[in-house]
């Protein structure tokens, strides 16, 4: 009985510890200044995703998926503004793709 109860605690757990992930929902498509949380990339399927956050958004972190034409060049832009501490300028794409990710089609480096 004790390891039903300790084996559901650490269901529950996890459970939370997964809905605290931050999808990009509900936030305006268009150019916006953000700055750097981290950056992702998944190896396996190529997939890169950026955790921005933005005044817009009450600085709450929020993940994006990249567009896979501009993968590699966000990639280096995001981490050249996330070693210099820098924010970036992006393009959000209202809609959301099928993982519910909103895509960034655009990340420069912004310079006030």
């Amino acid at each position: 009985m004790k390891l039903r109860v300790v084996m559901l605690v650490i269901l529950f757990a996890l459970m939370v510890s997964f809905t605290g992930e931050s999808k990009a929902a509900d936030v305006p498509g268009g150019w916006t200044v953000c700055d750097m949380v981290r950056i992702g990339v998944n190896a396996e399927h190529g997939f890169a995703y950026l955790e921005l956050r933005s005044p817009v958004w009450n600085n709450q972190p929020k993940i994006f998926y990249i567009d896979e034409s501009i993968r590699k060049e966000s990639i280096a832009v995001a981490l050249t503004a996330l070693s210099l501490g820098e924010p970036v300028r992006v393009l959000i794409r209202a809609d959301k793709n099928p993982r519910g990710y909103q895509v960034l089609k655009a990340v420069y480096t912004y310079t006030p």
